[in-house]
Order: C-alpha cells, then sequence, then structure tokens
C-alpha cells in the first residue's frame, strides 16, 4: 500500500504543480486580457483545495518521512488559506496583498516537493 501510496503522491504533486502553473496563467488572462474575467483563475483556485488534501493524505500513507511532511503540511495550510485572502479586500486590506506573495510560496514548495520525487544520480562519494 505504500508502494501505491508513493506512486500517487508523486503524480499528485505534479499535477498540483501543473495546475498551479495554469493558475498562474488563469491570473494573468484575467489582469491582461481582453476581458478581464478573473472567473477561470477563481474556479480553478477553489478546485485545488481537493489536489493539496490528497497530497497530504497520500504523503502520510506513504511515510514518505518527517522533512517532506512538514514541507507537505506547509504547502497545505498555503494552499488552505490561498482563497480566502482576496475576500479580506475589504476589512483587512494589507492582508489581502499576502494572496500573490503566498502563491508565489505555495508555487515554490510544490516545485520543491516535486523535485524532490526525481531520481538522482549518486556520486562516487555518496554510494
Amino acid at each position: 500500500m505504500a508502494r501505491a501510496a508513493w506512486y500517487a503522491y508523486v503524480g499528485l504533486v505534479w499535477l498540483l504543480l501543473a495546475a498551479l502553473v495554469l493558475q498562474i496563467f488563469y491570473a494573468g488572462m484575467g489582469l491582461f486580457g481582453s476581458s478581464h474575467d478573473m472567473a477561470p483563475h477563481i474556479g480553478l483556485g477553489w478546485l485545488l483545495h481537493l489536489p493539496v488534501l490528497l497530497v497530504l493524505v497520500a504523503a502520510l500513507v506513504a511515510r514518505v518521512g518527517r522533512p517532506t511532511i512538514w514541507w507537505v503540511l506547509a504547502m497545505f495550510v498555503s494552499g488552505a488559506i490561498q482563497p480566502f485572502l482576496p475576500g479580506l479586500r475589504d476589512d483587512l486590506p494589507l492582508v489581502a496583498a499576502l494572496h500573490p506573495l503566498n502563491a508565489v510560496f505555495l508555487t515554490v514548495v510544490t516545485v520543491k516537493l516535486a523535485v524532490d520525487t526525481l531520481p538522482r544520480k549518486r556520486t562516487a562519494g555518496e554510494a
């Protein structure tokens, strides 16, 4: 079961990374496109809760190790608060302004998790 969970974890991390790249594109389309429609960005943002949660579950079942679990938890918390930040623009605009910065953090952590799943060549000193 742990082996299947590992493959699920790897696939979900890479899927999440691809979705985050698409999410950044949708944000750019909404800000700079001719229609200024943020609906695709908002819709995908809410859908991203599921893969973020599934990565956490898969990581726990796959027993990826304590350091990786901490990174996954950071990704989970960042992903969980991300869609709520823009809603604070009227009451707490400085907190709402963290939305793009949190998106960068979420993407960087996901890149780190994805890269860590890649097999690496060992040097002679590591063998």
